[in-house]
């Protein structure tokens, strides 16, 4: 397995697996540019931001490819708009980077199309399981990426509700 750009870093790894996904190993938060870099890399356009705890990068700074960058309220929905909402290629940001345990996600480049640049927020985790909140999202083919301006963030479990409500 190649550990892309030369040595390993002690604070994340970034390794093409044999099926062509990508494992990142994250053990700090620092250097967010570097981690960005070995991400491009293994082929894939990417955007990385480490927070700080209780924080999220604002929404709008950027064009999302799918639905979970900004999501549509689904209280009022028609049933055939909840069909459409509910389609998985309306959520591929999900599935183009997923946690796989407490300090390593796995990007999957089949749910990336050409031009799309995957925008991951780090957050510092502040309860048992994952070290850190991961928000992923998929930035539309050409869609400038503004730099983050963080904002108060809802509480990891607040969020996880959130999202079970939403899309579940």
């Amino acid at each position: 397995m190649p550990l892309f750009g030369g040595t390993q870093n002690a604070a994340y790894a970034v390794v093409e697996q044999a099926d062509g996904t990508i494992q990142v190993m994250v053990k700090e938060f620092r250097e967010p540019d570097e981690l960005e870099a070995k991400i491009e890399a293994a082929g894939i356009p990417a955007d990385v931001t480490f927070t700080e705890a209780g924080k999220r990068c604002a929404p709008g700074r950027f064009a999302g490819a799918d639905l979970a960058y900004d999501p549509p309220d689904t209280a009022n929905m028609t049933e055939q708009e909840r069909r459409e909402f509910d389609k998985p290629e309306n959520w591929r940001s999900r599935d183009a980077a997923r946690p796989i345990d407490r300090n390593t996600f796995v990007i999957s480049p089949k749910y990336i199309r050409p031009g799309e640049t995957l925008v991951l927020e780090f957050r510092p985790g502040n309860h048992p399981g994952p070290a850190w909140t991961l928000g992923t999202y998929l930035a539309k083919a050409g869609s400038p990426i503004a730099p983050c301006t963080l904002v108060d963030a809802q509480s990891d479990e607040a969020s996880v509700k959130e999202m079970t409500t939403a899309h579940g």
